[in-house]
């Protein structure tokens, strides 16, 4: 059983620690049809739950990449998933490596929260990992949109064709209107294939948000 990571207060980190089964149904609903061994990224891995389980179907571990910006998950990721290739870094910092599927549930964090510097920072990386899309575009997400939001539009740029994304995320990520410009540059650049909703019960007992999962699939524009 894995152990227990108690989060961390600071609302700048966005902790929400995912349990065992919700990381499992995930992981099922990404890798279904993906090559046996696929190779796969958590990135903010938290306790280390999605490098554990998927390390638990068999995966090779050298094929696991999980980063995170608290050292206190990153030790009791590697305790969980040892033999990952488990970092502590930002991911807005790290650079582009294809993976065959990205996992995860990324950090809710409201704008407000991020701060001027950190939103340029963010803002710069997204211009750099999509060039075709102008800096003002990323400058206005970041103004408004929380930073999982960030999180799945970097993530999508470690995909190949046919790659897979399955994240946990708050009900606002199909809701909110903030989500809005986020979710016309995924409906240019990926296929929804599943949504997977649970509005009368919470999966995360120390948070008063309700999880949805949301999968998508690369494709190939520009």
């Amino acid at each position: 059983m894995l152990r227990e990571l108690e989060p961390v207060r600071d609302p700048r980190l966005g902790q929400v620690f995912t349990p065992a089964a919700v990381a499992d149904l995930v992981l099922s609903l990404t890798l279904a049809g993906a090559p046996v061994g696929a190779s796969l990224l958590d990135p903010a891995c938290g306790d280390g739950v999605f490098l554990a389980r998927a390390l638990a179907r068999g995966i090779d571990p050298l094929r696991l990449v999980g980063f995170d910006v608290d050292s206190a998950a990153v030790v009791a990721a590697r305790d969980h998933a040892p033999g990952c290739l488990i970092s502590r870094g930002d991911f807005f910092q790290v650079p582009l490596v294809m993976r065959e599927a990205v996992v995860g549930n990324p950090p809710y964090v409201r704008q407000e929260l991020l701060g001027a510097q950190a939103k340029r920072q963010i803002a710069g990386c997204l211009a750099a990992d999509w060039p075709e899309i102008a800096r003002p575009y990323w400058e206005r997400l970041m103004g408004r949109s929380d930073l999982a939001a960030a999180f799945i539009a970097r993530s999508l740029r470690f995909l190949p064709e046919g790659g897979r994304l399955g994240f946990v995320l708050s009900q606002a990520a199909l809701e909110a209107g903030y989500w809005e410009g986020l979710r016309r540059f995924l409906a240019e650049r990926a296929n929804v294939l599943a949504v997977v909703s649970s509005p009368a019960e919470r999966w995360f007992a120390d948070a008063a948000i309700h999880g949805v999962i949301v999968i998508l699939e690369r494709r190939t524009n520009g």
